[in-house]
């Protein structure tokens, strides 16, 4: 059954509204629902498959490929969550249906369901071949590792056009290392809790003046090199800190000295991108 998680949220009430995530079932979606709901936010959600946590509340099963079925299900939402998709480089015709059409679709069902807040699931693999020490700012250039990252480069493009054209709230949510614990040096960096993660959800949730926005996924660092005016405006401060996990990786092996362990900012998907080049 549902995990509930009190992060101490909804000071003040949160705003009137249901709150619809697509991809609702998986790893970011579960625990989005498990720790807004105690806020007060009314969460619907959507997937292909039912949640393992056994929380069917608000539950719809939908497609990507279906936009009138998505945009039917999104009715009456005041903001859309947008993590469906396919998180790994796999053939191109299944991550166009997933992560090109399916963002398309699932953006322009939102406005013709009258959706006036759309958060973006972006990734910093759409930066992944900066390398590893670089500086998470907002006008950093696109540097996708991989397919996957390109189709971010893409849905964040996309979001910027229909956020200009009709109005919107748009947010695209830059996340990193999206886990429970760091387990990497390179984690030490770009670290996302999911306490954090729901904090700076929150926070895109509250904010009320239209425009495009990109902010970074990560928790409050020592370590991480930022620059994040969003972050900053709509007043998101990771309250997690990877530095107090070092003497747990120590001891396990890991050379908490170093940057990372991979020379580029998006990791093993961006070293193994790479590396395609040097095959006989």
């Amino acid at each position: 059954m549902l995990e509930v998680r009190d992060i101490g949220l909804g000071t003040p009430p949160v705003p009137p509204g249901d709150i619809f995530i697509t991809g609702g079932s998986g790893r970011i979606g579960t625990c989005l629902r498990q720790r807004l709901r105690p806020a007060g936010y009314n969460v619907r959600f959507t997937d292909i498959v039912e949640p393992a946590d056994g929380d069917v509340q608000g539950f719809v099963r939908t497609d990507l490929a279906d936009q009138d079925g998505m945009a039917e299900a999104m009715q009456g939402a005041r903001a859309v969550i947008h993590l469906a998709g396919h998180p790994r480089d796999i053939d191109w015709p299944v991550m166009v249906e997933r992560n090109y059409t399916g963002a398309y679709n699932a953006v322009t069902a939102a406005r013709r369901a009258g959706v006036k807040t759309i958060i973006y699931a972006s990734s910093n693999q759409a930066f992944g071949l900066h390398p590893a020490d670089t500086v998470l700012s907002a006008d950093l250039a696109p540097r996708p590792a991989g397919l996957y990252g390109i189709s971010k480069v893409f849905g964040e493009a996309m979001l910027r056009a229909e956020a200009e054209a009709f109005g919107l709230i748009a947010f695209a949510w830059r996340i990193c290392t999206f886990k429970p614990e760091p387990t990497s040096a390179r984690d030490l960096r770009l670290w996302h809790s999911w306490d954090d993660a729901a904090r700076l959800v929150d926070k895109c949730l509250r904010w009320t003046e239209p425009g495009f926005n990109v902010i970074w996924g990560v928790s409050g660092n020592t370590r991480v090199a930022i620059d994040d005016p969003v972050a900053r405006r709509i007043g998101y401060m990771g309250v997690d800190n990877a530095e107090d996990h070092v003497a747990r990786l120590q001891a396990s092996g890991v050379d908490t000295a170093q940057v990372s362990e991979w020379a580029y900012l998006g990791g093993d998907k961006a070293t193994g991108w790479m590396s395609q080049g040097n095959k006989p």
